[in-house]
């Protein structure tokens, strides 16, 4: 801008003063926001708008509008003077998580970042208290985490007590995730290995995961197997429930329950008619009757009994004879 003035630059000039003004009203902005953010009606100390008014020159008229006192006196006025409230409110963990939520160069993934962080921690602390981490809001408790330095190795017991303190403990409310995720892996025909399964608990409970990704995960691996029924997969149906038509037809025909989906005679019905391009697909349940009524067990049960018979008595009346 001097530049601009010397060479009597008119349009420069005024590009730099606006350029200056527009620069100047993002600082107010960013500070504006902070003492708001620290504002009593927000809950905070109200020391900020002090703090600022002492350190900032806010007079307009003045050469020296917007400048600052020295680093080091404004530290000072914060750690003691005007600004010491907010500074006895927030420690380090604190003071970092309010300015990553309100300072100048704040953002949304750096806000995020925070609060993934410390949903990670709370969550393996509740899980290690036999508490369900799915039904509780972390939104709620990331202040009361960051404002009390609960990530601090010093802080630990105290951050245990005031979860035990909100949420409650007890090993009866433990949600036993190996069980869930085994129940419906084998709901929808994947399987993997007990190391697989211990994994996977682990990174749900330290947060890294959840129930639910994973229970997407084998709908979908049983929709690329079972195309038909992508579509109720995917919509949130398990292959179990989808093969309940299929399983009433084993009780009523073989007379007996399947205990899963990978049964022989049910993982035969999910797959045994083939499609004119190959593909296995579904029986119609007419067609899985007739299947099962050609199988050696059908004989021993007491419908099959009852049908020969009944067969055998027919005949034996067409050729004259009789039991």
């Amino acid at each position: 801008m001097v530049e601009a003035e010397k060479s009597g630059d008119t349009m420069a000039i005024k590009k730099h003063e606006r350029a200056l003004k527009r620069f100047q009203r993002e600082q107010l902005d960013a500070v504006n926001r902070l003492i708001k953010a620290d504002s009593v009606k927000n809950g905070g100390t109200g020391a900020l708008e002090k703090w600022f008014d002492k350190i900032i020159n806010l007079d307009e008229t003045s050469d020296q509008y917007l400048s600052v006192m020295s680093d080091a006196d404004a530290i000072a006025e914060l750690q003691s003077g005007v600004g010491s409230a907010f500074y006895e409110k927030y420690n380090r963990f604190g003071r970092a998580w309010f300015m990553t939520q309100f300072g100048p160069s704040s953002s949304e993934l750096d806000v995020q970042s925070y609060k993934d962080q410390a949903e990670r921690d709370i969550r393996s602390q509740l899980v290690s208290l036999g508490v369900n981490p799915d039904s509780v809001n972390y939104d709620d408790f990331t202040d009361q985490y960051y404002l009390n330095g609960f990530q601090d190795r010093a802080n630990r017991e105290l951050f245990t007590q005031a979860l035990v303190t909100q949420f409650g403990s007890g090993p009866g409310e433990r949600v036993n995730y190996g069980d869930e995720l085994r129940k419906s892996a084998l709901d929808n025909g994947v399987r993997y290995d007990d190391v697989w399964f211990q994994n996977a608990e682990n990174r749900i409970a330290q947060g890294d995961a959840s129930l639910e990704m994973y229970e997407d995960d084998f709908r979908s691996q049983a929709a690329s197997r079972y195309p038909l029924f992508s579509k109720k997969l995917m919509a949130g149906e398990n292959l179990w429930d989808i093969s309940s038509p299929w399983r009433q037809t084993i009780q009523d025909v073989l007379e007996y329950t399947p205990t899963d989906i990978f049964d022989a005679n049910l993982a035969y019905a999910m797959e045994g008619n083939m499609g004119d391009d190959g593909t296995p697909g579904a029986m119609t349940l007419y067609d899985f009757k007739k299947y099962l009524r050609n199988q050696p067990e059908w004989e021993q049960t007491v419908n099959g009994r009852r049908t020969i018979d009944n067969t055998l008595a027919d005949l034996a009346t067409l050729f004259g004879g009789g039991f």
